[in-house]
């Protein structure tokens, strides 16, 4: 768009001229199957697309390396690079964990019958998501500005991100 400007952060609001909510046909900007053939992960695969699960997967891998490298003595345990199908699982267990809440993380892979998650315990095990959970990250540290300096971006450490998500919400969807 022609008027999508970088937002610069200052002490005093000013207004962004955003998309108009004036679009014709608000909605989704295609149309799905009726009944029960549409599931939810139609639409999550819609807004989560490869070029987001690259960038997961390829900021997670550079920042065990990163940390690898700045201090190699505390990185020993072996690591294998996350794959695409191996964070999608990490990320939908984060998802089932927002829904299926236990006090402490390690419950979710307990051996006792009352508080035991099969669906979280027979996909990963609890040492594999705890190394992905240490080392997942949206950004390459190497491209980070200085806090004092005038163009950091407070948010930049998931401004890709972002950016992937609202591109595909801009593309699914119209406003009104």
């Amino acid at each position: 768009m022609a008027q999508d400007l970088p937002i610069v952060w200052t002490q005093n609001y000013v207004h962004r001229n955003n998309r108009p909510f004036a679009e014709p046909h608000p909605g989704p900007a295609k149309r799905y199957p009726d009944g029960l053939d549409t599931k939810e992960c139609v639409f999550f695969e819609e807004m989560f697309t490869d070029d987001s699960w690259d960038m997961l997967v390829l900021e997670t891998n550079r920042y065990y390396e990163q940390q690898k490298a700045a201090n190699p003595n505390k990185h020993k345990s072996k690591w294998n690079s996350v794959e695409k199908d191996e964070m999608k699982v990490f990320v939908g267990i984060i998802i089932c964990m927002g829904i299926v809440k236990l006090p402490r993380l390690h419950m979710y892979w307990s051996t006792d019958v009352l508080i035991h998650q099969h669906a979280v315990s027979s996909i990963i095990s609890r040492t594999r998501f705890l190394q992905i959970w240490r080392y997942f990250h949206l950004a390459n540290n190497d491209h980070a500005l200085a806090r004092e300096n005038p163009l950091f971006d407070k948010i930049y450490r998931v401004r890709n991100f972002l950016e992937i998500v609202l591109k595909n919400a801009q593309e699914l969807y119209r406003l009104n």
